[in-house]
């Protein structure tokens, strides 16, 4: 299990490099979750990745309790607004400035290295 949640570590820190050196590609990124389909499938995989972040939380510590809870939170989130406010959402930060999108990056990438850290 802990590495399962390293190796979700290590794919955010790749992605916040690649974002931060390219910031069409994350655009793209976010892009592809606005289908129907894409939306849900990102819900349930935010979901499962709350569950293993929370069972996995008291052997790793609090930052990654954290992360677990605000997952579930994203997921519950996701449901519950439906498809077109998470379009409207997704259409909004697809349309911030390169500047905007590499501090999401550069977060990303922080993330990243703290869940890497904390296992």
């Amino acid at each position: 299990m802990l590495l399962l949640i390293k190796a979700v570590g290590i794919s955010m820190v790749v992605l916040g490099v690649i974002f931060l050196a390219d910031p069409e590609k994350m655009r793209r990124y976010m892009a592809y979750w606005q289908r129907n389909k894409n939306i849900y499938t990102g819900g349930v995989l935010t979901l499962l990745f709350g569950i293993l972040f929370l069972s996995a939380a008291s052997e790793c510590g609090w930052f990654i309790l954290v992360i677990g809870v605000l997952s579930i939170i994203k997921s519950i989130f996701i449901f519950a607004s439906g498809c077109g406010r998470i379009k409207g959402f997704i259409n909004w930060w697809v349309e911030r400035p390169v500047s905007v999108l590499r501090w999401t990056a550069s977060i990303y990438l922080a993330m990243g290295i703290f869940i890497i850290y904390s296992v």
